[in-house]
């Protein structure tokens, strides 16, 4: 009966050993199965993702949620033009009154118009423009001045204040300020336009003529 309890100890003894490392095989192969595998470097992209993980996903942004609008963009582009102040502009019809009516006739006559600036006389009161006209009849550009007796910028009648200018300038174009010519000078007028020329340009001085009538003063 000894030995039978013997034999039978050791039956159990080496079934528990033989348990134990069944045991043991079962949880090293389990832990291998969770490590997470290190792959070079230089592998492709799939192959060094974690093993199990999701790829990774961008970014969205809800444009309905957040009230934003999508909107693609688009260059602005200002295209300017500018229209010739020359040849053949329309009139406006009516007499020669003032400065601009002056003007307008002028490009009437299909002539090109381009003021070029600002002019002053000490006896004259009206605002002058230089400017310099060509085409029409003439055989090459010619400056002149051409004021304008604005009633509203010089506080009193304009027409008046041209009347009384033009009065004020001898019969030969010499004021009684010192001035010296460095040619023949032309004066004109109509109305509220003064026409000042220095010069000796047969074609203007017929065109000037034709418009505002032979000159009150000059040489």
């Amino acid at each position: 009966m000894a030995v039978g309890r013997e034999q039978w100890r050791r039956r159990v003894s080496f079934a528990t050993l033989l348990a134990g490392v069944a045991l043991s095989l079962v949880l090293g192969t389990c832990g291998h199965d969770e490590t997470t595998a290190v792959a070079s470097p230089t592998a492709p992209v799939a192959d060094r993702l974690t093993v199990g993980a999701a790829p990774p996903i961008a970014p969205t942004v809800d444009l309905a949620a957040k009230n934003l609008t999508a909107t693609a963009y688009r260059p602005t582009v200002n295209i300017v033009t500018h229209g010739p102040t020359t040849l053949g502009t329309p009139s406006h019809g009516g007499p020669i009154v003032d400065h601009v009516s002056f003007v307008d006739k002028l490009r009437s006559k299909r002539c090109t118009v381009d003021p070029v600036g600002s002019a002053r006389q000490p006896f004259l009161r009206g605002q002058g423009t230089v400017l310099r006209v060509s085409g029409c009849t003439l055989g090459r550009p010619a400056e002149l001045q051409s004021f304008w007796y604005h009633t509203d910028d010089l506080g009193m009648d304009g027409l008046r204040a041209a009347e009384e200018d033009a009065r004020g300038i001898p019969p030969d174009g010499q004021p009684a300020v010192a001035l010296t010519w460095e040619a023949p000078p032309h004066f004109f007028r109509k109305e509220r336009a003064l026409v000042f020329y220095l010069g000796n340009d047969p074609a203007l001085l017929a065109l000037l003529t034709e418009l505002l009538g032979p000159q009150f003063a000059g040489r």
